[in-house]
């Protein structure tokens, strides 16, 4: 608080000081004598003088005020990384407070790469899943790029806010493994007995399929995909029949 009163203290005597420059400056100007010249001359001189002090201690006091700044955003940050979590919720709340305190909360208008993945990887969480942190992050995230979530997409096959022990892949018609995956996504279907032809998609968060491809009644029940190719992000497996059309959906991360 000290360090903003300096700041608007010393802001108000240079804007005093100015305004006295131009008054001086105009009676200088129409001065009708050497005498008065050299005295409003003098005068300009001392304001000059007074003015680039002035100048120097907001610079001062404005470094003072930054410095203090970062210095209390790192201390808040020191306590946050203290917190132990017991949920998803509460991690997600952690991380972007760390993305917060230490990029925005310092005057720093940007995201390191680090910081960009994991503000990304929880502003693509389905709010349900993710909570109030889940717009947080979309509002760090936008300093990177403006991106447009497809929350009916995310927020399919999800409970309301599910927490480490809770299963997402919960549907039987197939798994998925590993998630999150680097280049290489396993599905394994655990239901062909109906002999039926399915059709398989990969689409983005945006809805944009990816990848379409026949799984033929007679191939494997297991189908790799090789994930290198595209962008680290949320994603999506869908898989249905050309008759029901997509019966199933599920979530995967792609962390490269």
């Amino acid at each position: 608080m000290n360090n903003y009163n300096d700041l608007s203290s010393n802001s108000t005597q240079i804007d005093s000081i100015m305004n006295l420059i131009v008054l001086y400056s105009d009676s200088l100007f129409h001065a009708s004598n050497s005498t008065d010249s050299t005295n409003y001359h003098n005068t300009l001189i001392d304001l000059f003088t007074a003015g680039r002090s002035s100048n120097a201690d907001l610079v001062q006091d404005w470094n003072n005020w930054v410095s203090s700044r970062d210095n209390q955003a790192s201390i808040v940050d020191s306590l946050n990384n203290l917190i132990g979590t017991n949920s998803d919720l509460e991690d997600y709340t952690k991380a972007v407070n760390h993305i917060y305190l230490n990029s925005l909360a310092k005057g720093i208008y940007a995201l390191d790469s680090i910081q960009a993945l994991h503000a990304l990887s929880i502003a693509e969480l389905c709010p349900l899943e993710g909570g109030i942190s889940v717009f947080k992050a979309r509002i760090l995230y936008d300093i990177v790029e403006p991106f447009n979530y497809n929350d009916s997409l995310l927020c399919l096959n999800v409970s309301p806010l599910i927490t480490k022990t809770d299963n997402l892949n919960n549907a039987k018609e197939f798994t998925i493994s590993p998630n999150p995956t680097d280049v290489l996504l396993s599905i394994n279907l655990l239901n062909k007995l109906d002999k039926k032809d399915r059709v398989i998609e990969l689409v983005d968060i945006t809805g944009k399929i990816l990848l379409n491809e026949s799984w033929s009644k007679n191939d494997s029940n297991i189908k790799e995909i090789n994930t290198s190719k595209f962008k680290s992000g949320i994603y999506f497996i869908k898989i249905g029949t050309k008759e029901k059309g997509f019966s199933t959906v599920k979530k995967f991360l792609i962390q490269h």
